[in-house]
């Protein structure tokens, strides 16, 4: 349920920031941030409940798991609807690239990143849909969160000690 709560979380912030933020460079990271805050909160709140319920057999192995299997439904939930979304509207890649492009500008010697990210906007441009990227994509966003879990997890299932 915590997976489906983080996936609609990060869903919401997405369409945010698809439909109104992606050409303001700044902004789309503060959505971005939120979305990143929110998530982790709900992964923290994921866990302290899994304690709550497990009571003694909360070791670090069975809050883990309960922390793995809610970021693997949110990571891929949300995943999946971003990629969706890209792929069906091409100018996400453009209105992204316009907002980089004007961040960039206030930079000094920012000509040399611009003529970078114009060569690496055209490459993405051109490059066809691939599962092997859309997966590669999706692991480096679970092990992330699950690196958080891990702490989390970690911080949760450690006992007190009785002095």
């Amino acid at each position: 349920m915590m997976g489906v709560l983080i996936a609609a979380v990060k869903i919401i912030c997405s369409t945010i920031q698809f439909n109104y933020l992606l050409e303001d460079f700044k902004a789309s990271y503060i959505i971005f941030f939120i979305s990143l805050g929110l998530g982790i909160i709900v992964i923290l709140a994921s866990g302290l409940m899994l304690k709550k319920q497990l009571g003694e057999a909360a070791i670090l192995k069975n809050v883990f798991r309960g922390v793995f299997l809610t970021i693997l439904i949110g990571v891929f939930l949300s995943y999946t609807f971003e990629q969706v979304w890209m792929l069906a509207d091409s100018s996400i890649a453009d209105k992204i690239f316009a907002g980089q492009k004007n961040y960039l500008k206030s930079y000094p010697n920012g000509e040399q990143q611009l003529a970078k990210l114009e060569k690496q906007h055209l490459d993405a441009k051109n490059a066809p849909f691939s599962f092997v990227n859309f997966f590669t994509g999706l692991m480096v966003d679970i092990v992330r969160y699950s690196i958080l879990g891990f702490i989390f997890a970690l911080a949760i299932s450690r006992k007190k000690q009785v002095q």
